[in-house]
């Protein structure tokens, strides 16, 4: 049964991630709708054009398909519209990546109509260098004004668009009351859009705005920050007030529950007593009778009743040193068990733990199993192969040993469904990111979590590599700050966020791992 069933995850982890690129666009669309959950599809830079119709007549067949990325495939505003009226029926597509692609301003007013339907379900849009201008940003802020699904909406690398745009899309938030995440990166923006943005961002619910790279100056970019910063904490603190009345609504019921059960108790308690206490009048009764008969014939065996006397002290006196010497040699195999129980615990081995590692570049997670071999003793390799290197080590944790074992696996897409059955059997995830590569640290939550979480979910440590490359001072555009890192690993609900450089942040990331791994267990 059990070889059975670990042969149907296999297979299910080797259906889902299969390089799609080895099949045509008709036969990919069939795989589509054979009715099995895809969670995860990435077709991007697979030359599609316009048969990306095919794809859309899928999703019109309710393909369950929950990411789809069509990014690169020089898909035009034609093709788009066949897209487009697939989003308008199908239940199941929530995350859609249509960057790099010519849609133009034709084919945002195709997806902005879809966008405008109230059964729509689309969580995540992102068309970034779409050759959209002020006119598709225009179209797309109609749609949000009636938009109820969207959480992120990505547009960024649209020169084009400019001041315009940016107002309609403020225009439009103020009517928008789901998006949470807006991403204007590297457009045309001046300080006109972003005074507009500025004035309606308090009356919106967006918490991420991202208009890094455009012509604003840095008093207003400051000024935004500060804005969203404030609307964060507004909305922890909503949360936090929310889950303290929760706790205190569960903590008074539990309380109540306690004292009912308390209260029951003591009503046995006391009809437990009551029952004793009759008991003890009759013993008390019986023993006063055969006082009185003692002393009705005590007259008559004076003699013999001392020498019974002088007998039971005899008795007595052998009874005490026999319950004394019984007491001593208790105490004495009591000792001996808590000696023999002591030396067990002193022979027990030592904690166990084994974690995957999961990220895009290799040199990152390389590094990574560098720090935690030059931090370990007894160090030994496992396995080394193109798939993956085991290495395992001891460490003291609070005085503890434990023994960690680290598997880093390969990111190559024919290795899919080997790494399924690595997350399914270890402990943690340390999914890593390089602090110069704003693509693999997007891939965190786009690519290896869903990966992960598919074969079940799993408790995750996200790690960014290499913070020695990034310009804390003045960030480039592929830079990944410190605080991007921990609002994503807050996102994905993430057990720690590190930045490890030297062997002193291994040790504490690795005693932080280990004691977060021990509350859950």
């Amino acid at each position: 049964m059990e070889q059975s069933e670990e042969h149907m995850a296999i297979e299910a982890a080797g259906h889902l991630f299969r390089k799609m690129g080895e099949f045509d666009v008709k036969t990919i669309a069939k795989i589509l709708v054979n009715g099995k959950r895809h969670p995860l599809i990435r077709m991007d830079r697979s030359s599609l054009g316009d048969d990306v119709v095919y794809i859309a007549a899928a999703l019109k067949q309710q393909a369950m398909v929950e990411t789809l990325d069509l990014s690169s495939n020089g898909i035009t505003s034609s093709a788009i519209k066949d897209l487009a009226e697939a989003l308008t029926t199908n239940q199941h597509l929530l995350y859609l990546k249509l960057d790099n692609n010519p849609i133009s301003d034709d084919g945002v007013a195709h997806l902005a109509q879809a966008l405008s339907q109230p059964d729509i379900v689309l969580k995540s849009l992102y068309l970034s260098d779409c050759r959209i201008s002020d006119r598709g940003a225009l179209a797309l802020a109609e749609a949000l004004k009636s938009n109820k699904s969207l959480v992120t909406v990505h547009i960024n690398s649209n020169r084009a668009i400019g001041n315009d745009g940016a107002s309609s899309i403020a225009t439009a938030l103020e009517h928008n009351t789901t998006l949470r995440n807006l991403s204007m990166f590297q457009c045309s923006i001046g300080d006109e859009g972003a005074t507009r943005m500025l004035a309606c961002l308090d009356n919106t619910g967006v918490l991420n705005l991202n208009l890094k790279c455009n012509q604003i100056a840095k008093t207003l970019m400051d000024q935004l920050s500060e804005c969203t910063i404030n609307k964060k904490v507004k909305e922890r603190n909503k949360r936090i007030q929310a889950v303290a009345h929760d706790l205190i609504t569960e903590e008074a019921e539990r309380m109540v529950k306690i004292k009912m059960i308390d209260l029951g108790k003591k009503e046995e308690e006391i009809q437990t007593k009551q029952t004793e206490l009759n008991v003890k009048v009759k013993e008390f009764e019986k023993k006063k009778d055969k006082v009185d008969k003692k002393e009705n014939a005590k007259k008559a065996k004076e003699e013999k009743k001392k020498e019974k006397e002088e007998k039971k002290t005899r008795a007595k006196v052998e009874k005490e040193e026999k319950r004394e010497k019984d007491k001593v040699e208790k105490e004495r195999r009591i000792k001996v068990k808590e000696m023999e129980k002591d030396a067990a615990l002193k022979r027990k081995g030592a904690d166990s733990m084994t974690l995957v590692i999961a990220g895009d570049n290799k040199i990152d997670k390389e590094t990574l199993v560098e720090l935690f071999l030059d931090i370990v003793e007894d160090t030994s390799v496992l396995s080394d192969s193109d798939f993956e290197k085991t290495v395992k080590g001891l460490m003291s944790v609070e005085g503890r040993t434990v023994e960690f074992t680290i598997i880093n696996t390969s990111g190559h897409d024919r290795f899919s469904r080997l790494r399924a059955l690595q997350y399914e059997h270890a402990d943690a995830a340390l999914v890593v990111y390089s602090a110069s590569d704003r693509v693999s640290f997007e891939d965190v939550s786009f690519q290896w979590l869903p990966e992960i979480n598919y074969m079940g979910k799993r408790p995750i440590f996200v790690c960014g590599m290499h913070t020695d490359s990034r310009n804390d001072e003045d960030l480039r555009p592929t830079d990944v700050s410190a605080d991007e890192g921990k609002e994503l690993a807050k996102q994905v609900e993430s057990r720690g966020f590190f930045e490890p450089c030297t062997l002193e942040d291994m040790r504490k990331m690795m005693t932080t791992v280990y004691k977060e791994l021990k509350k859950k267990k």
